[in-house]
């Protein structure tokens, strides 16, 4: 028979008008239904604590429930708790359990739990959570622990069968937060193994003594030490056991842990052996009652320690006295750097350097280079030597030779450099190869001189051959006119004609000019329109004018140019000067011969 929620709800308004109560036979004349009706009625009434009955006589008296609502009850528990009918929708949900789930009660009631959020935190064990709620509904309670792996709580859960006012069945579920309780109980585990481990540890001496001193128990390493059984030692005096002055350091050391109530660790020497040694008081109602006493021998641990000292000493002065810049820097910070770091960075104070980004130490140019090197330095990656340019304090910088290798540093990862200053060495390689770039051109600049048949022949092998060799646009080259003070272009190669225009004959006491042809001083710019607008027009950037010397004589002058480089290097300017008095006293030389053979004509 399926039960009415109207007739249920008259049955209630007539108890509550009615508070002293009714019998069934009052219930049925006010409400027409039978009286086995009426009777099914108020026993699910009476089942879900909505209606209370009490006996007077042979009858029984039917009145309202003055208790709270169950579900009243259910609203205010700070436990998770949830009511399923018999098709598993939510009937009911607490606001702790919608927290839980991370959604709100609109979102759960009348919805089947298998299509909600709820299985999310229950993950693999859903399907046995249901399974144990469908046995609910059929009456059987079920209570356990579950985790709930996503949340990282641990609940223990009540299912137990239900039947709500309409007569349904269904389940109530209660999920208690027992986490706090069960990580208690698992610190009291690991606890207890842990003092079950220590005094089954092979090698640390474990002895449990009361306050005066006796033996109450030990372990087998202990026994060992003493070259006796466990058993014949307990209730022994500790201190016969020793020599007198350990015994006496050690009573006064027992008596600091039952004063204090604090645990003293220290490190003695006995029999030329070493042992770290821990006092622990055991605490009961506020007094020590026992003392653990564990002690680990460390002997082999002190001699590797004084080993491990004396090399390091030893490593440390040699890093002191090495030629060679050595620093180490973590996490990209400088701190340490030997006396010779201090002298390769110019600086006489090591916390200028100290703490500073290695980086910024690193000329810009090299720092890519630097960084991945560091990257796999930390890799443990083998990194070979580089040379870079490094900053000093002042700015200037410095070529170094060196690489860096992993290191360990209070037990994390650093780096150690070792650097050597090659700026000297570098200097030195540099100006051997420009002393025989410097040969090398001359030397083939000379020998196509001397292939020259003629003047003309002469001034475009060399000038031919300069341009080439220095990699230069064009040029010209002008030979002086004493008879009209003039200077006036002879030769030349790729220039604009607008240009040649302009300067194919110079006077030479005019500026700039001069300079080149009275006082035989070179003329290098960087910025040649700015020393001639017509220049400009031509595309020509630097320039190199040097004066043609035979002997005390200025006889002309070599002009090179450029359209592509924007300066002309210190090095070029020394071979250009090497040229123009190269070139000079072979134009003499050839312009010599040249009137010998026309005055022997003349002869003739």
């Amino acid at each position: 028979m399926v039960l009415k929620t109207d007739v249920a709800d008259q049955i209630k308004d007539l108890l509550r008008k009615n508070p002293r109560g009714l019998k069934i036979t009052d219930i049925v004349k006010d409400i027409h239904i039978n009286r086995n009706t009426a009777g099914r009625y108020l026993e699910n009434l009476l089942i879900s604590g909505q209606v209370e009955m009490r006996r007077f006589g042979m009858a029984k008296i039917y009145k309202i429930s003055q208790r709270v609502p169950f579900s009243a009850v259910l609203s205010i528990s700070s436990e998770f708790v949830i009511q399923l009918d018999g098709f598993l929708r939510f009937v009911f949900v607490n606001e702790p359990f919608c927290a839980l789930v991370g959604t709100d009660s609109k979102n759960l009631l009348g919805k089947n739990i298998e299509f909600t959020r709820v299985p999310l935190i229950f993950d693999e064990l859903f399907v046995g959570f249901i399974e144990r709620i469908r046995e609910a509904i059929a009456g059987q309670e079920w209570s356990g622990e579950i985790g709930f792996r996503s949340k990282g709580i641990i609940v223990f859960c009540r299912i137990a069968p239900t039947v709500f006012e309409d007569g349904r069945k269904g389940v109530s579920i209660v999920l208690e937060d027992i986490t706090r309780r069960k990580q208690g109980e698992w610190a009291l585990l690991e606890s207890e193994a842990t003092a079950r481990a220590l005094m089954n540890s092979p090698t640390d001496t474990i002895i449990l003594m009361d306050t005066l001193g006796i033996i109450l128990d030990l372990n087998e390493t202990a026994a060992l030490k003493f070259k006796d059984h466990g058993d014949n030692l307990v209730g022994t005096l500790a201190d016969t056991l020793l020599p007198a002055k350990v015994a006496q350091s050690r009573r006064l050391l027992t008596t600091r842990v039952i004063e204090t109530k604090q645990m003293i660790r220290y490190e003695d020497e006995r029999d030329g052996r070493w042992y770290d040694t821990v006092a622990y008081p055991i605490i009961v109602d506020g007094e020590v009652t026992r003392i653990a006493m564990i002690a680990r021998d460390i002997t082999d641990r002190k001699k590797s320690e004084d080993a491990l000292r004396e090399s390091e000493e030893r490593y440390r002065k040699l890093v002191e006295i090495s030629p060679d810049a050595v620093f180490i820097h973590q996490d990209h910070k400088i701190t340490y750097l030997n006396p010779a770091a201090l002298t390769l960075f110019g600086s006489k104070n090591a916390q200028e350097i100290l703490g500073k980004n290695i980086l910024d130490m690193i000329h810009p140019d090299y720092r890519d280079t630097v960084r991945k090197n560091i990257e796999n330095d930390l890799d443990g990656k083998s990194t070979p030597p580089i040379e870079l340019h490094m900053l000093r304090v002042d700015g200037t910088s410095v070529i170094v030779e060196g690489r860096g290798v992993k290191t360990t540093i209070n037990g994390k990862p650093a780096i150690q450099v070792a650097l050597r200053d090659i700026t000297g060495r570098k200097r030195a390689e540099d100006q051997i190869a420009h002393q025989a770039r410097t040969l090398a051109i001359l030397n083939e600049i000379i020998i196509t001189a001397n292939q020259a048949s003629s003047l003309a022949d002469l001034l475009n092998f060399f000038l031919t051959t300069t341009l080439r060799l220095l990699d230069y646009d064009a040029g010209g080259i002008y030979l002086v006119d004493e008879d009209t003070d003039t200077a006036s272009v002879v030769h030349e190669k790729n220039l604009p004609e607008e240009f040649l225009a302009k300067i194919r004959t110079v006077t030479r006491g005019e500026k700039p000019y001069d300079a080149l042809f009275v006082r035989g001083e070179p003329i290098f710019t960087d910025n040649f329109p700015s020393l001639s607008p017509v220049a400009a027009s031509s595309g020509l950037c630097s320039l190199a004018s040097i004066p043609l010397i035979a002997g005390t004589s200025i006889i002309g002058a070599l002009n090179i140019d450029s359209k592509k480089r924007d300066r002309v290097t210190d090095q070029e300017r020394e071979i250009l000067l090497v040229i123009g008095r190269e070139l000079g006293t072979t134009i003499h030389r050839m312009v010599a011969k040249i009137e010998e053979k026309k005055q022997q004509s003349t002869g003739h």
